[in-house]
């Protein structure tokens, strides 16, 4: 039999990842367990979203699974069902953030779309790490993908990538109108899981480079590698941040053989997570006063 995979056939465990994503709110339509029962699910549902939004989701914008691009916009489609970001439209941006790593706003416009500079970035200033999680979910997410707000794509002229990107949207939004009619409880519950896994990933995003902002340029030590084996194992090496900044054209199953190449000096951590890398109480601080959030 032809090995439809491109990279790897370990790629099939992301799919079956995504396809346990997909299931679960499904099932949960039709068998909704009591409010306890359903919080506690709703912890593990959200941390398992933002995992697989940068594992399964991510590698497949990097490195696409299947060999027949027909069945890679397919799946493209299932991806976007199942993490709620239009997988077209992170692939741009995510190729563009790579490109132009957190750069600061130039005449009111950073070239890194995700930059920890990229919320208002007319101001000129470092983001509060709540600012960027909170707002920057509106702007990245629920205008483009939950309303009508019309969100540019970053290859807006091209267009078979802005059909798709826009059937990628309809798909997503059909999904939650269909568990919605399944269950108009669980429904609106479903929502407010996406809602917060995207502020999750906000967070998450602003913690694999926090720490590390004034060594930008230099793709040997501007991000934080995380060295936890559970980490790297349940995240498909999305520990290996570090790794994928410096040679992103590795496939994740390879990343590992790649630190040896690195800064002996980067910063590391051994144990946790990328979101657990951040400025949550100095940060909340700062926004009570007022007071604007200084790189570190």
């Amino acid at each position: 039999m032809k090995n439809i995979f491109r990279y790897s056939k370990k790629d099939s465990f992301l799919i079956l990842y995504t396809i346990m994503m997909l299931s679960l709110p499904i099932l949960l339509a039709f068998f909704t367990p009591s409010i306890p029962w359903l919080i506690l699910i709703t912890f593990f549902h959200v941390w398992f979203l933002v995992n697989g939004q940068n594992s399964a989701e991510h590698h497949h914008t990097h490195w696409p699974t299947f060999w027949n691009e027909k069945l890679n916009g397919r799946y493209d489609i299932l991806l976007t069902m199942t993490y709620g970001i239009p997988v077209s439209h992170w692939r741009d941006s995510h190729f563009l953030h790579h490109k132009h790593v957190n750069d600061k706003p130039v005449n009111g416009i950073t070239q890194d779309p995700i930059s920890v500079y990229a919320i208002d970035p007319e101001k000129g200033e470092l983001n509060n790490f709540w600012v960027y999680c909170f707002k920057g979910t509106w702007k990245f997410n629920i205008k483009g993908v939950l309303t009508w707000h019309h969100v540019p794509h970053p290859r807006e002229n091209v267009p078979e990538i802005h059909k798709q990107c826009r059937r990628e949207i309809w798909a997503f939004r059909l999904f939650l109108i269909t568990i919605f009619v399944i269950n108009s409880f669980y429904g609106l519950w479903l929502l407010g899981t996406y809602l917060l896994a995207y502020v999750v990933n906000q967070a998450n995003s602003y913690g694999e480079h926090w720490g590390v902002l004034s060594r930008r340029g230099d793709t040997t030590q501007d991000s934080i590698g995380i060295y936890s084996k559970w980490y790297n194992f349940i995240g498909f090496n999305a520990g290996h941040h570090q790794e994928h900044h410096h040679r992103p054209g590795v496939h994740w199953t390879k990343l590992p053989l790649i630190t040896p190449l690195l800064h002996p000096n980067r910063m590391i951590k051994k144990h946790g997570i990328h979101i657990t890398n951040n400025p949550f109480w100095s940060h909340f601080v700062l926004l009570l006063k007022g007071e604007k959030a200084i790189p570190k």
